[in-house]
C-alpha cells in the first residue's frame, strides 16, 4: 500500500501519469515491432530485386551472346 502510493507522490512530483508512462511504454513497444517487421520486409524486398537484377544480367548476356554469333554466322555466308 505504501509503496504503490509512494510511486504515484513520485510521478506527481515529476510531472508523469503512471498511466501515461504505460501508455508511452506500450506506443514503443508496438512500434518497435512494427519498425522490426518494417526492417525484415526491407530485407527480402531487397534480396528480391538482387534476384531480378542476377535474371536479367543472365537472360541479357545470353540474349548478346546470341546476337553475336547471328552476326558471325552471317558474316561468314
Amino acid at each position: 500500500m505504501v509503496v504503490g502510493s509512494l510511486s504515484v507522490v513520485i510521478y506527481t512530483i515529476i510531472g508523469r501519469n503512471p498511466d501515461e508512462v504505460d501508455s508511452l511504454t506500450k506506443k514503443v513497444d508496438s512500434l518497435q515491432t512494427s519498425n522490426d517487421l518494417l526492417v525484415k520486409q526491407k530485407d527480402e524486398l531487397e534480396k528480391m530485386v538482387i534476384t531480378l537484377q542476377e535474371n536479367m544480367i543472365d537472360k541479357i548476356s545470353v540474349l548478346g551472346a546470341s546476337f553475336i554469333d547471328n552476326l558471325i554466322e552471317r558474316k561468314n555466308k
